[in-house]
């Protein structure tokens, strides 16, 4: 029986070490297509669902980006491989006339200044709107990557359908992606990440809070007293001591200082992991829509409430989070929809010439 045991866990150990040996071996991998198309439901006058009132989450795992690079590309060896510009030619790069004349300023290559202004996450927060819905990537050859990529947008199978979902009023893509990548099991974890739509960096911290207002003074009277009763006597303040499903009032919040940088909170944003178990596909998404809604904080601790009630009076907006978490098995080359009051996931896995296990 001993024999067998440690007959049978060399076996385990000896698959294990296959299996890992494969996963770490290009030329062992088992590529995928994916193509992946997320738009919002359009609002409609049917029964409202409830929902937690939580703000904007974190993706939990490590995960890969492919949108990033796509969104903002590092430009900074475009610029460098150009010729210095001449003393006295203006500040354009790009003349009027030819492109050979693209030239760089001494300051847009030194390390010191482009470590500051060149940094994606920092490009990114600048925007009101990621720059694309449908990705229009390089695409790839699987034969020589060594890494997934994007793939171009005549690879798209589900044109028609977004355009449908467009011409009908149904939904809002948000993002029309595909790409390809190796699949392994669950415990790779390898999961990339997806976002897209509005910033609402500009407006909402990461907390789901607003950004506090530079002109907006959040300072409490001395003798807050006859503030709160008069506020009491309005029927702007009753205290409570029952918490409603709403979040707590935000803390005191300093403004912004200027040039600080904002950090991007986007509309769409969150990850697919697409994995085998034995010969089988899963999908697992863990997604968030993000969407501005007005609330009355809720505490039951009195003095927060008078607080609040001191410098923020009546409904404040945040940015409420919609969870899509939502686990399947699939089938290649079958279309699957994920569906949510809010959201709306299309899916296919296409098969490659090295799909097969190998």
């Amino acid at each position: 029986m001993a024999r067998f045991c440690r007959l049978l866990t060399a076996a385990l150990l000896a698959t294990i070490a296959g299996n890992a040996l494969a996963q770490s071996d290009p030329d062992k991998w088992r590529w995928f297509e994916v193509e992946v198309l997320i738009f919002r439901h359009q609002a409609n006058a049917g029964p409202a669902e409830e929902f937690d009132w939580q703000g904007p989450g974190q993706v939990t795992g490590t995960t890969r980006d492919l949108l990033t690079p796509y969104y903002a590309p590092d430009f900074l060896s475009f610029i460098t491989a150009t010729p210095p510009c001449e003393p006295d030619e203006n500040d354009l790069l790009l003349q009027e006339d030819s492109l050979q004349w693209m030239c760089h300023r001494p300051e847009e290559v030194e390390p010191t200044q482009t470590l500051d202004w060149y940094k994606a996450d920092r490009l990114l927060a600048l925007l009101q709107r990621a720059p694309a819905t449908v990705i229009d990537g390089a695409g790839g050859n699987i034969q020589t990557a060594n890494r997934p990529f994007l793939m171009t947008a005549a690879s798209h199978e589900l044109a028609t359908m977004r355009q449908q979902l467009i011409q009908r009023n149904v939904g809002q893509p948000l993002l029309h992606v595909t790409y390809r990548q190796p699949v392994f099991n669950r415990n790779r974890n390898y999961q990339f990440r997806l976002y897209g739509g509005r910033n609402y960096g500009h407006e909402f911290l990461p907390s789901g809070y607003e950004v506090p207002d530079p002109e907006d003074q959040q300072i409490i009277p001395a003798n807050p007293l006859p503030e709160l009763l008069k506020l009491t006597e309005a029927g702007e303040l009753n205290f409570s001591v029952k918490p409603d499903a709403t979040p707590t009032p935000p803390l005191l919040l300093s403004p912004r200082a200027p040039g600080e940088p904002f950090e991007s909170v986007w509309e769409l944003d969150g990850a697919l992991h697409i994995y085998l178990v034995g010969n089988y596909l899963h999908i697992e998404s863990q997604l968030e829509l993000r969407d501005p809604q007005l609330v009355q904080f809720s505490t039951t601790s009195l003095a927060k409430q008078a607080t609040h009630a001191l410098v923020n009076k009546g409904p404040q907006r945040f940015l409420r989070r919609y969870k899509m978490n939502q686990l399947r098995r699939v089938i290649s080359h079958e279309t699957h929809y994920f569906d949510h009051p809010k959201l709306g996931v299309i899916v296919q896995i296409r098969r490659t010439d090295l799909s097969a296990k190998r």
